[in-house]
């Protein structure tokens, strides 16, 4: 009996590493991007040094080549950045290390120099996604792909649970057209899913050619209007 028991108990930690493994890139991005936002407000330029904490034990799920992913992420987020309107200081650089820390943490700076191990807390923050109490909410990737309008062919990632749309800077997706309001709708996720929702905007909002009040499902591939913007959900 006692053999069985430790087979599942080895099968289980063995599957629970591979989902971590699936899924750690993907994690790590989404963390990226939060930071990117929450590191600044409006015109205010966004660092351009990322140090990627992660906890001890994922240092054997990443593919040896670190380097190799700390590149890709360096260019994704820079291209990230330049869709979504956001100033930042300089070249993008991620570095991804290991420490004594029990979920993924995000250190920004600005500058050129390597961030160090202890750093100036007025010119670097931390950033954790945020916790449940079953622990770390891992969402899906969805994006906003503007398919007509000022920003056309602009690519918004969705990272977090509640997104903001409009003209205004502090919005997590911000359009340059004159006919969406300053705060127009918000996508917000709950239930495995994400629901449109237009905050009581001036021009209205419409959700696959029909105007709509409250919350609305999303599906991959359905578009929203909102003044002379028109974009295509993508789950």
């Amino acid at each position: 009996m006692t053999s069985i028991v430790s087979k599942m108990v080895v099968g289980w930690r063995r599957a629970k590493d591979r989902r971590r493994q699936r899924t750690l890139p993907t994690t790590i991005w989404l963390h990226l991007v939060a930071a990117l936002e929450e590191s600044g407000r409006g015109n205010e330029d966004r660092p351009n040094e990322y140090q990627v904490i992660l906890p001890a034990a994922d240092r054997d799920l990443l593919p040896e080549k670190i380097a190799t992913l700390e590149q890709e992420m360096s260019a994704r987020l820079e291209q990230e950045a330049q869709d979504r309107g956001r100033r930042i200081a300089g070249p993008v650089k991620v570095s991804i290390t290991f420490g004594s820390v029990d979920k993924v943490e995000v250190k920004t700076a600005t500058g050129t120099a390597a961030i160090p191990a202890e750093v100036d807390k007025d010119t670097t923050i931390v950033f954790h996604l945020r916790q449940q109490k079953q622990g770390l909410t891992i969402l899906p990737v969805r994006s906003l792909i503007v398919l007509d309008g000022p920003d056309k062919g602009a690519t918004f990632t969705l990272w977090g649970d509640k997104v903001l749309v409009g003209r205004r800077e502090t919005n997590h997706v911000v359009l340059h057209d004159d006919k969406v309001s300053r705060v127009h709708l918000a996508i917000t996720w709950a239930d495995g899913q994400d629901y449109v929702e237009d905050l009581d905007s001036l021009n209205g909002t419409w959700l696959n050619g029909y105007r709509f009040q409250g919350k609305k499902p999303l599906q991959a591939g359905d578009r929203i209007v909102l003044g002379s913007t028109t974009l295509e959900y993508r789950g």
